[in-house]
């Protein structure tokens, strides 16, 4: 057998063709899911469910896991112990301001230009694994946990543009709330 010749952007992992209707219907009753979804909303739920779902017999799960992503509040996270033992080590503060500068600067956020923003904030603040990707997740989700970072900031973005009955905060918006909590 040959190898399989791969490229960065296919290195993603393809959500499966069709979200189960036990994902829509469990996201439905917990209020994220409107009685009907739109075509692109689909598309976009199935690649959040690949995301934060990797094993369907885990649904039942599902509302808890995306949470953040629909239901942002910086203040919250940030009073959380977990958040504050994170955004207080010293590496932090420069990744956050970073981070933030970048975002702030009106950078689009697909997984491409993600990977620049880290590369360019790693050359900055030599600042590498958990203490370059633990501010940004926790800035952008409030969560300490999640699927791989790079995945996060495409599926907020788009997930902001989606009528949903609760509009999701795009990147932007979760950092400025971030920094104004954070003083």
């Amino acid at each position: 057998m040959g190898q399989k010749e791969t490229n960065h952007s296919e290195n993603s992992v393809i959500p499966p063709p069709e979200v189960s209707e036990e994902s829509v219907r469990i996201l439905r009753g917990a209020g994220f899911l409107p009685a009907e979804i739109s075509a692109e909303a689909r598309a976009w739920l199935q690649t959040l469910v690949a995301a934060y779902l990797p094993d369907p017999e885990n649904a039942a799960e599902l509302p808890e896991r995306v949470r953040s992503i629909f239901f942002y509040d910086a203040a919250a996270a940030l009073s959380r112990l977990e958040v504050q033992e994170v955004v207080t080590r010293g590496e932090a503060r420069p990744v956050i301001r970073e981070f933030a500068h970048r975002v702030l600067a009106g950078t689009a956020l697909d997984e491409e230009s993600f990977e620049k923003i880290l590369e360019a904030i790693r050359a900055k603040t030599h600042c590498t694994g958990r203490d370059l990707m633990l501010p940004i997740r926790v800035m952008l989700t409030g969560q300490f946990r999640g699927p791989e970072l790079k995945r996060i900031p495409p599926l907020i973005e788009a997930g902001s543009r989606l009528d949903l009955p609760t509009r999701i905060k795009d990147c932007r918006e979760r950092v400025l709330e971030f920094c104004g909590v954070l003083g």
